[in-house]
């Protein structure tokens, strides 16, 4: 062991330290020993504190780790216990089951030490309690999919439309399989779906609407009927509503977020009604939607299978009837159903939502369209009713979980971020003591470490996004503390990019990490011999689809030809490729043609 190492692990050992540490963000040191190639440990009193057991069941159980590791991680540490032999530093990440019965997530790192004939002969670790952090990141995750689950049950075809791109962004998939697509087809790059898709004739609607939009304020909605052909070239009739989601610089519709609603029943009903009467009836009760046929006067004078058995009464007690009959006391405006029925009469369709009411007093929630037809030649309004009861009981539960998820959330960053805060001032007052520049060093690096993390909290618990990271404002913020930590005093320029990137919380970590360390080793080396050369860095961050690349570069002396980076004994850069490969599942790149240059590339998913 090199004596710069050493005296690292001498820090670790020492008392205040040690305490400090603990005290500061729930860290447990032990030492195992190493007999017959076994490994030996010996937990300390803080682990005791962070289990809730008693030394005397840890002394009288000699299995008590391997026992409680949760079965689903067992295999995965058993493995990774191996590699301490050829790698000399591991990292794990389990759940223990505690005193209490409850399994809780842990942070292991261990480092094995050899004796002067270059034999094993301890191993020198931390245990931390991360479980706070795993539970926060299943909660990211369950808001993620509840959401997920409540788009896919809209009935209709939820889209965002990048116009400059002439693609699909966004959309609740399950819908648009129905029309023969997949999911690759309706996303891919450069792939004009709309364009292909939409009947000729009918774009010049869209077009006409989207030059409303752009005089119009925004959150204004237009609709229209369009017909969309299937990847068999069937034509559908569909109700394309279309709001701008983003205007670019000229004030023109970047983005269009729309609503795709399936009216090829509605369209073949009033056709054929026009076409052939008889053929209208025999479609008529084959529509599982319920059918209200009315005359000017408001009055029910037919209603399909779908009506009778929607509402529980026969067809000959409904016939004769008005809204009235079937609506849920003091929950629908009357007043304004019935200038929407007037509307109609002019052939521009209309949609409400109506609260209904079954024979047997039950509320249903429904969605009716409403439009004019021929009934045997006379002229009708047809209601069409959906049953959205389901959608409605989603859309509220939905509203309610969110807000008490996203006030539990904001009130967890917080937390997180105070208790690192806490560490980084815990972790000054230490380096304020010491004397040794090398330990200094190494305290300043676990600091800003420390401090890349509670940057990100800070920046969720400001934001109204939760779970998204403004990477630019992030990395401003992360540069300019460690500058201030390494490079107090020196002339150095450092230029930032990062516009535009929003990042979700699981990956914006890692690369603030990765920054961090980059950024401080070129702090740390490449300016030292630097003469007559401002000394630069440039940090960049940018998006292309869903590939992001982070460079970090500077124009300092560089790196050795023959400087092996991928297997150097720095913990730092050992640190960066984890986060790199294990937690980005991304690629490093290398240049040192000119100063050294880092290239990070992964798949933001």
């Amino acid at each position: 062991m090199k004596a710069a190492e050493q005296q690292i692990i001498n820090s670790f050992n020492s008392v205040n330290y040690q305490n400090l540490l603990q005290y500061a963000i729930s860290i447990a040191f032990y030492k195992s020993e190493i007999i017959n190639n076994q490994l030996v440990k010996k937990f300390d009193k803080k682990i005791l504190e962070l289990t809730g057991y008693s030394e005397d069941y840890f002394n009288s159980e000699s299995d008590l780790w391997e026992n409680n590791l949760h079965e689903e991680d067992f295999d995965f540490v058993k493995c990774k216990l191996e590699e301490i032999w050829t790698k000399e530093i591991i990292e794990l990440v389990y759940r223990w089951k505690c005193a209490d019965g409850q399994y809780k997530w842990f942070f292991d790192k261990s480092e094995i030490i050899k004796d002067a004939d270059g034999n094993p002969k301890e191993v020198f670790g931390l245990m931390m309690d991360i479980n706070e952090r795993e539970l926060v990141k299943k909660e990211f995750e369950i808001n993620r999919l509840f959401t997920q689950k409540v788009l896919n049950t809209i009935s209709g075809i939820l889209f965002i439309i990048d116009l400059n791109q002439e693609r699909v962004i966004y959309s609740n998939f399950p819908e648009f399989k129905f029309l023969g697509y997949t999911e690759e087809e309706i996303s891919l790059q450069g792939k004009k779906i709309f364009s292909e898709i939409i009947h000729q004739d009918d774009k010049r609607k869209l077009n006409n609407l989207l030059s409303d939009l752009n005089a119009l304020p925004d959150g204004t909605v237009k609709e229209t009927e369009i017909r969309i052909r299937d990847k068999d070239g069937k034509l559908f009739w569909y109700l394309i509503k279309i709001t701008i989601f983003k205007r670019d610089e000229t004030n023109k519709a970047a983005q269009l977020i729309g609503l795709l609603e399936s009216k090829h029943e509605n369209k073949i009903v009033k056709d054929k009604l026009e076409e052939s009467e008889q053929s209208y009836k025999n479609l008529f009760n084959t529509i599982s939607d319920a059918i209200f046929i009315q005359d000017y006067n408001w009055t029910f004078i037919d209603v399909n299978d779908g009506a009778v058995s929607f509402f529980g009464y026969t067809r000959d007690e409904l016939i004769g009837k008005t809204p009235e009959f079937i609506s849920s006391e003091n929950e629908n405006d009357i007043d304004e159903i019935k200038r929407k029925f007037e509307l109609s009469k002019s052939g521009v369709s209309q949609k409400i939502e109506f609260v209904g009411k079954k024979k047997d007093k039950t509320k249903i929630f429904t969605e009716v369209q409403i439009y004019d037809g021929i009934y045997f030649g006379r002229k009708v309004i047809l209601a069409q009713m959906r049953d959205i009861t389901e959608r409605k009981k989603s859309e509220l539960k939905m509203q309610a979980a969110l807000s008490d998820k996203n006030v539990l959330l904001k009130e967890v960053h917080h937390r997180v971020k105070n208790n690192l805060q806490a560490m980084i001032y815990l972790i000054e007052m230490q380096i304020d003591k010491l004397d040794d520049k090398k330990v200094e060093m190494f305290l300043r690096e676990l600091q800003e470490q420390a401090r890349t993390m509670s940057l990100v909290y800070e920046q969720l618990y400001q934001s109204d996004h939760l779970a998204k990271i403004d990477m630019e404002n992030y990395l401003k913020s992360l540069t300019s503390h460690v500058f201030q930590a390494f490079a107090a005093g020196r002339e150095i320029i450092c230029n930032v990019e990062a516009e535009n990137v929003i990042l979700n919380v699981e990956a914006a970590m890692p690369c603030g990490l990765i920054v961090n360390e980059l950024l401080t080793n070129s702090l740390k080396y490449a300016f030292n011999d630097l003469k007559e050369k401002t000394a630069r860095i440039n940090v960049k961050l940018s998006k292309n689809n869903n590939l992001i690349e982070i460079i970090i570069m500077d124009n300092g002396k560089g790196i050795s030809q023959d400087f092996d980076w991928e297997n150097t004994e720095s913990l730092g850069l050992k640190l960066v490729n984890y986060w790199v490969k294990y937690q980005l599942a991304g690629t490093i790149e290398l240049d040192i043609t000119s100063g050294t240059k880092f290239i990070i590339k992964f798949e933001n998913v």
